[in-house]
């Protein structure tokens, strides 16, 4: 709002926008006061009522003193109840729509592994001919992935926005289900159907262009992907992702408070919060969907020397649309489509003289390339 000088208009929005809300409230409690008013004006005209008849009817003898005691009781014990009625209706109409949201999350539908399904193995992940159509899509995401990689190698995947680099993770994680006929992925021979979710999703991990931070110190946010996590163990992940510095900077260190999403630091902090948080897990395989996105080429150049000299065994799998961050990888495809239109080591790419190496020109040049360039 500052940078583009709109303080006084959203300033008389919000005022608008108070105004009007606390206008109905004002309506609401105007009609509850005239409810309730002329709900004690009656009650009392009905308890007056019942004195005068009892009474004139106990004078008669038509009616005994015990009878006359029981109504009033009688009377008492049902004014109450009733009265709250109403506000027991007005309540539901407000609690309707939590129960809306409640029942949004309590009739998802469950996660269920198949019979028997074990533990993800170590080896190498297969994609067998696999095409993807979201549901309710008019066409297919991905068409006739063939891809292995192999286990402890860093596969790059070159690609414009929509062609399917996410999709190809996210079918992988088993956050989106392959239908019968959309091929198979495979980890050392097993469908990834035969995994459990949980051991496949603890065993892979993720970071993404918008990594999610929570409301609490920067210790505790890379700490909490391990459960006996130390405090050796939390600064050494932050020295792999190149975020010690900035987080020694700060005048808490690593009891900084971030906010929530994260909000208090910058984008490419936020990032390398997420991969020290990934990395303190240590898992077998690790992707990285385009979260160095934000930060400088000296930074991810650092970055990636660091976790190529402390993943190990690994596999790795960077996401990118900046070449220089994919380019030392064992091997890289470039997606266009939905297809792996090409792939090979950088050298042999770049020796092909197609579509990686008019990407690799044009940002050496220093033109950013757009979604366009892809086509």
């Amino acid at each position: 709002m500052r940078a583009f000088g709109r303080e006084v208009f959203e300033r008389g929005r919000f005022e608008k926008q108070n105004d009007y809300y606390t206008g109905f409230w004002i309506d609401l409690m105007r009609i509850g006061s005239v409810y309730w008013s002329f709900a004690d004006v009656l009650i009392g005209l009905q308890v007056l009522f019942i004195l005068i008849l009892g009474s004139n009817a106990c004078i008669r003898g038509t009616l005994t003193a015990g009878g006359f005691i029981a109504m009033l009781s009688y009377n008492m014990m049902l004014m109450w109840p009733v009265r709250q009625l109403g506000r027991v209706i007005s309540e539901m109409s407000k609690a309707r729509i939590s129960i809306e949201r409640l029942r949004y999350i309590m009739n998802s539908d469950l996660e269920e592994d198949r019979e028997g399904a074990g533990e993800m193995p170590a080896g190498d992940i297969v994609f067998e001919n696999v095409s993807y159509t979201y549901p309710g899509g008019t066409g297919p995401v991905l068409r006739s992935i063939n891809l292995t990689i192999p286990k402890g190698s860093t596969l790059g995947i070159l690609g414009s926005t929509g062609s399917g680099k996410s999709t190809l993770m996210y079918l992988l994680l088993r956050l989106y289900e392959l239908d019968p006929g959309e091929g198979r992925i495979t980890v050392s021979g097993v469908d990834i159907q035969d995994i459990r979710r949980e051991s496949l999703r603890e065993k892979i991990g993720t970071v993404l262009q918008e990594p999610y931070l929570f409301s609490r110190t920067l210790a505790e946010n890379i700490g909490m992907a391990s459960q006996n996590a130390e405090m050796k163990d939390i600064q050494e992940a932050a020295r792999i992702a190149s975020i010690d510095d900035a987080i020694e900077s700060f005048t808490n260190g690593y009891e900084t408070f971030v906010g929530e999403r994260g909000v208090t630091l910058s984008g490419g902090q936020k990032q390398r919060t997420a991969i020290a948080q990934m990395l303190i897990r240590k898992p077998p395989v690790m992707v990285f969907d385009d979260s160095l996105s934000a930060v400088d080429a000296e930074t991810d150049m650092k970055i990636r020397h660091a976790i190529r000299e402390n993943t190990g065994e690994s596999t790795v799998i960077l996401i990118a649309h900046r070449i220089t961050t994919i380019m030392d990888a064992d091997h890289i495809i470039v997606l266009d489509q939905g297809k792996i239109r090409e792939q090979g080591t950088h050298e042999e790419l770049m020796e092909q003289g197609g579509l990686y190496r008019k990407i690799y020109d044009l940002q050496t040049a220093g033109v950013d390339v757009t979604a366009s360039t892809y086509s």
